[in-house]
């Protein structure tokens, strides 16, 4: 049996792997990358999942200002695209940090869960996001309910004073 080693790609390589990526025109829509740079594609999300991010950027927009939407993001995970991404201003961070993925993170990252979904890529994902200094990370449930984490764990509301209802898209 032979065995091999393959080592995990450190963030700068995985922004330079996506870079490459990217160009590709044979790349499929909705792809990340895993920590080895290796692409993983996921299936499209459904109508109901798109109601919600949709809803839930307009909302993030009415309540805090600033832009959302949806954009790469370069973690210790890979290439990540969260459902709906907050942050006062995109162009600066883009500016700061990089784009195409970004490096420098939002302030708040959201991830509509959907029924393929596994609880350890879940935990995984939210433990990158707030190890690359995203400072909120939500978690919408299929049931609608909203779970709010910060590098502290688990908390029982949004430190940034956010709230979310889905009661009309039930």
């Amino acid at each position: 049996m032979h065995a091999f080693a393959f080592e995990k790609l450190n963030v700068p390589a995985l922004v330079a792997r996506w870079r490459e990526v990217i160009q590709d025109e044979n790349v499929p829509d909705f792809c990340e990358l895993d920590e080895f740079g290796e692409i993983e594609v996921n299936p499209p999300p459904s109508f109901k999942h798109q109601q919600w991010v949709a809803a839930i950027g307009r909302r993030m927009e009415t309540l805090l200002g600033g832009e959302s939407g949806s954009y790469a993001l370069a973690t210790a995970i890979g290439v990540r695209f969260p459902d709906v991404c907050w942050a006062k201003n995109f162009s600066e961070l883009a500016r700061d940090g990089g784009s195409d993925p970004l490096t420098k993170m939002p302030p708040i990252c959201v991830e509509v869960l959907s029924p393929g979904n596994r609880r350890k890529k879940i935990e995984s994902t939210v433990a990158a996001y707030l190890t690359a200094g995203v400072e909120e990370v939500v978690l919408v449930e299929l049931d609608g309910r909203v779970r709010w984490f910060d590098r502290s764990g688990e908390r029982p509301n949004s430190q940034f004073d956010l709230t979310l209802d889905f009661s009309d898209l039930k």
